[in-house]
């Protein structure tokens, strides 16, 4: 490595801050991101383990500016990939992704774009690269960087496995002398080395930022009314707030409940459209509606610092999900606060779910087999074929269930049998199933949805015998609405039971990547299955074991999973509940009673009050404070006592006042 002294690093380092200055906005870099991008202008391969919000991207997008050539980026996802090139577009860098069925002639003219149209990033998916032919086609390319985005892909230990992470290494060979930069936000111990084993990188390349949130409060309320307690919860919290639940209709009709009870919401789940996502996120980031509510399909590229709660509304999967997820709140540096919201079966439940949620072997080899002669592949035959793929005449032709299939499909995608991308129909598929007089009760209630079921009723005829294909903008024309509105009343009445409503996003392609060899190719499919499953159960133990969790401290139990010692936050529900039984409790009963000298309060205004002075940076008499998800706990616990010993009264108003008993103690405390 150069000096940090020399004037060749010097210079170097200017030009960095310049750049960041120019691009980003920002003077100056976090935790280990500088060390990061000097390792990558120094060519020396690197492993970054950074945590949610530390700033990844900027590891390989800063460096990659201030030098000659190009930066090769591997990502998992479309959707991100997607995100990432339009953020850089967007500042004016030339970058492109592949993504979708691209034949082999506009391949090549997109890399000769690449090659003479000055671009800086190439964004591609693992299937992709090692697609036959891209290593002479890439190679062709003056790559300067190789930056292997959620790297935790390549291990079998990692929540998201994708076999084709495993050929990776092959990068190395490709680009001798070019830096590698791995990077995650969630790697265990052994998720690192398996990363590494994989990518031939020593144990040296490894560059770990602390995991630790230091101004983020976690807790976990288990409750027999979810929907009252999340209310009360986004009523008392006095910014921007990030709702997790686990199914797409459950993030519509939880939003729904929110805003017919005054408290403004948007939602998000991956089957919306691109206009729509974009419409929902602008409304939240705007704080035109406070509250998102979400499936785990929100959450990349989410740049909104200021977000001050995150609830699970369901059980995560696994703590690396769960501590990314909650990992959105508080970016700014300023307290949040992050909530597990559970009933005394949620436990159960959810892991049934997640047992249900992977399909058997005997239902994958059918649907593969149904797969291939619907598309009449031969076998031997069908390797690199693109096929269009419409869901709905697919399970009616064959008498599946939707679900079952998408799951079956995306299991032969993770283990690379084939590839599934959307494509952009406008067609959706609707069949009005509810019966007539329901469907009158129903525009009874719901006045505004009648223009839309007489225009479906009148134009498509078959509509309430089967589901019936529905042109989404010429249906929007017709009603002089918009798309995206029309999107969320289709979804409005499904949720009720009128229609059955898949949206035009449903209708995908498929590209075979393994020619047909049903036994050979399922057997290996039928080995990994079986190890998924159990992997996947694995995983979820320590998730359980935290929401039971009922001393020492969250946080601690959290980073101790990461193999990172910390000693406990003082701030979680566990370390609040350990503190409030200390001289704390006296002081707060001081300064309440101080107050209602001056004013008596109610309950709910005794809240606001607490929230605006933790808001504020807390009280010279209090010190510091509990985080805002914590002070009703240690409110009503105070006003419990002070009610048992004659403290304070109630009057009719429902407004405390200090009794005799009260001004006693304060005279005691003062002598």
């Amino acid at each position: 490595m150069d000096n940090p002294k020399s004037p060749s690093r010097t210079a170097e380092s200017k030009l960095l801050f310049q750049t960041l200055e120019q691009y980003w906005g920002y003077s100056a870099l976090r935790g280990e991101q500088e060390n990061i991008i000097f390792r990558m202008l120094d060519k020396v391969d690197t492993l970054a383990l950074l945590p949610t919000g530390a700033g990844k991207s900027l590891c390989f997008q800063l460096p990659t500016l201030i030098q000659p050539g190009l930066c090769l980026v591997v990502s998992p996802l479309i959707a991100l990939i997607q995100d990432q090139v339009n953020r850089l577009q967007q500042k004016g860098i030339k970058a492109m992704g592949l993504t979708g069925s691209i034949s082999q002639d506009d391949l090549i003219r997109l890399i000769d774009n690449c090659l003479y149209g000055d671009y800086k990033f190439l964004y591609l998916s693992p299937e992709r690269l090692l697609q036959e032919g891209m290593k002479e086609i890439l190679q062709r390319l003056p790559v300067s960087l190789v930056a292997i985005d959620e790297a935790h892909c390549i291990s079998q230990w990692g929540p998201d496995f994708r076999p084709s992470y495993l050929e990776l290494h092959v990068l190395k060979e490709w680009y001798p002398g070019v830096p590698l930069l791995a990077l995650t936000a969630t790697a265990t111990d052994q998720v690192q080395s398996d990363i590494l084993s994989k990518l031939g990188l020593p144990s040296y390349a490894v560059v770990k930022d602390s995991f630790a949130r230091k101004k983020l409060s976690l807790s976990v309320r288990y409750t027999q009314n979810k929907e009252e307690q999340l209310r009360w919860l986004l009523e008392l919290n006095m910014g921007p707030s990030l709702v997790y639940v686990g199914t797409r209709k459950e993030s519509i009709r939880l939003a729904e409940w929110l805003n017919q009870r005054g408290i403004p919401s948007s939602f998000f789940h991956g089957g919306l459209s691109s206009s729509e996502k974009e419409k929902q996120m602008k409304a939240w980031i705007r704080d035109e509606k406070r509250n998102m509510v979400a499936t785990n399909a929100f959450g990349m590229g989410i740049d909104k610092s200021d977000v001050r709660l995150v609830v699970h509304y369901d059980l995560p999967e696994n703590i690396e999900n769960y501590y990314q997820e909650v990992g959105r709140a508080g970016r700014d540096g300023l307290s949040a606060s992050a909530v597990l919201l559970l009933s005394k079966k949620s436990l159960e439940i959810q892991k049934q779910r997640f047992v249900d949620s992977i399909p058997s072997f005997e239902q994958i080899k059918d649907i593969y087999r149904r797969l291939m002669a619907y598309y009449q592949v031969a076998f031997a035959e069908g390797k690199g074929e693109v096929f269009g793929f419409d869901i709905l005449d697919f399970t009616r032709r064959y008498s599946f269930e939707p679900l079952p299939v998408l799951q079956a499909l995306q299991f032969l995608e993770r283990y690379g049998l084939l590839a599934l991308s959307n494509q952009n129909d406008p067609f959706a598929q609707i069949q009005v199933i509810a019966a007539r007089d329901k469907v009158l009760e129903f525009l009874k209630q719901s006045p505004f949805m009648e223009p839309l079921f007489t225009q479906l009723l009148r134009v498509y005829g078959g509509i309430l015998d089967r589901p019936t294909k529905v042109n989404m903008y010429l249906l929007a024309r017709k009603l002089k609405t918009r798309t995206g509105l029309l999107e969320e009343q289709l979804e409005f009445a499904e949720i009720q039971g009128m229609i059955t409503y898949f949206p035009p996003n449903l209708h995908m392609s498929i590209t075979l990547l393994e020619a047909r060899e049903d036994d050979m190719s399922l057997s290996r499919v039928k080995k990994e299955l079986k190890t998924f499953r159990s992997m996947k159960l694995r995983r979820l133990e320590p998730m359980q074991r935290y929401a039971q969790l009922d001393k020492g401290c969250r946080m601690h139990f959290i980073l101790q999973y990461f193999s990172e010692e910390h000693k406990a936050c003082g701030r979680c529900d566990l370390c609040v509940e350990r503190r409030i039984d200390s001289p704390f409790e006296r002081a707060f009963r001081r300064w309440m009673l101080r107050e209602l000298q001056e004013e008596s309060r109610g309950s709910r205004a005794w809240l606001t009050h607490l929230a605006q002075i933790q808001l504020k940076g807390n009280s010279k008499e209090l010190g510091d404070l509990p985080d805002i998800i914590h002070l009703p706990d240690l409110f009503l616990k105070q006003v419990k006592y002070m009610l048992d010993h004659s403290f304070i009264g109630m009057q009719t108003d429902m407004t405390y006042l200090i009794k005799e008993e009260g001004l006693r103690f304060l005279s005691e405390e003062s002598q």
